[in-house]
């Protein structure tokens, strides 16, 4: 059985990556950093968490945020986070973060 894994590039619809961060200028920030390609996912949530305190949200640093890994290889899929206006969502955010287990599938 062979699975096939996705590699984030910017080359894949770039259009979908400017409408979730709801700003293109993203792409220049990338350049400019000079972040290798394996950091796209952090790179792309912390834009994300900039994007949505734009916004009004609480930014929230990527160590607030939950990675995600595949069940096969333990890859990093992606960035799970809460983003709210009221730091008491966050006090119930911090429990999940604590006290959450890595959950594999639904029927465990």
């Amino acid at each position: 059985m062979q699975i096939a894994t996705t590699t984030i590039t910017l080359t894949d619809n770039p259009l979908k990556i400017d409408e979730a961060l709801g700003n293109p200028q993203w792409r220049e920030r990338w350049k400019a950093v000079g972040v290798r390609k394996g950091d796209l996912r952090q790179f792309l949530a912390a834009e994300f968490s900039m994007s949505m305190e734009s916004l009004g949200y609480i930014k929230q640093p990527l160590d607030r945020m939950k990675l995600v890994r595949s069940d096969d290889k333990n890859l990093p899929l992606y960035y799970l986070a809460l983003f709210s206006r009221n730091e008491t969502a966050y006090r119930f955010w911090n429990d999940v973060l604590k006290y959450g287990t890595d959950q594999t599938s639904f029927w465990e």
